[in-house]
């Protein structure tokens, strides 16, 4: 049976563009600046993290890709920017319990 949109490489790249942008839609209001780099971070978390979270989980790339990069470009932008944005402070606060 032939995909119809063009194949799995097609289908998952129009996954990751269309998480992107419902990333940038559901954000709070931002300057172009940061709605290019919410958009460009989540397209490097689908590239980077979708197969390693895959394998890590065990699960079937056939059936599971397309959803872990719509997962990790919506989520990864986030986890990064926290990341960028957490000093040793935060770490220990957090793992103490504390907000």
């Amino acid at each position: 049976m032939k995909d119809q949109l063009g194949g799995p490489e097609v289908q998952y790249w129009l996954v990751v563009a269309l998480a992107a942008i419902i990333k940038v839609l559901t954000s709070a209001t931002l300057t172009w600046w940061k709605a290019i780099t919410t958009v460009l971070f989540a397209v490097f978390s689908a590239w980077v993290f979708t197969d390693p979270a895959l394998h890590f989980l065990a699960l079937e790339p056939e059936i599971y890709r397309n959803p872990m990069a719509a997962i990790m470009a919506l989520a990864g932008e986030g986890f990064m920017r926290w990341v960028v944005q957490t000093t040793p402070d935060k770490i220990i606060s957090l793992w103490r319990g504390k907000k």
